[in-house]
C-alpha cells in the first residue's frame, strides 16, 4: 500500500532477522492481508515484512487473506493491522495516530460507524 511507508517506517534489523529465523523455521504463520486493487493487481495490506522475507526467501506459496475494501477502508486497514505488530518511537506513534485519527474522521463522513461517538 502506498502510505504503508509513509505510516510505518521498514522493519529492520534484529526484528527482521528474528522473524526471518521464525519463518525459516515455522512457516508463515499469519496470512498476509491483501486486496485486489482494479487493474488485477494485489496490494498489501499487512504482512510487509512477511511478504519482503518471502520474497528473498523463494518461500511459496505464502498464505493470504482476501479482504473486499475501497481505498479509504484500506488505508484504515493498514493502520490497524499494522498497529499491534510494530514498536514505534515517538515520532512514528505520532505520525501514526495522525494517520488514524485522518482516516477515521474521512470514514466518518463517508458514514462508516454509524451510531458510534
Amino acid at each position: 500500500h502506498p502510505k504503508q511507508t509513509e505510516v510505518f517506517e521498514k522493519q529492520s534489523g534484529q526484528k527482521y532477522e528474528d522473524l526471518k529465523r521464525d519463518i525459516l523455521q515455522f512457516g508463515i504463520v499469519n496470512p498476509l492481508i491483501v486486496r485486489k486493487l482494479a487493474d488485477g493487481t494485489i496490494q498489501c495490506l499487512s504482512g510487509h515484512t512477511r511478504r519482503d522475507i518471502a520474497i528473498e526467501e523463494n518461500i511459496n506459496p505464502v498464505p493470504i487473506s482476501y479482504v473486499d475494501v475501497n481505498d479509504l477502508e484500506a488505508e484504515y486497514f493498514l493502520n490497524m493491522l499494522n498497529y499491534d505488530n510494530r514498536d514505534f518511537n515517538e515520532v512514528s506513534k505520532a505520525r501514526m495516530i495522525n494517520h488514524r485519527m485522518e482516516v477515521t474522521k474521512a470514514l466518518k463522513e463517508e458514514g462508516h460507524f454509524a451510531g458510534m461517538k
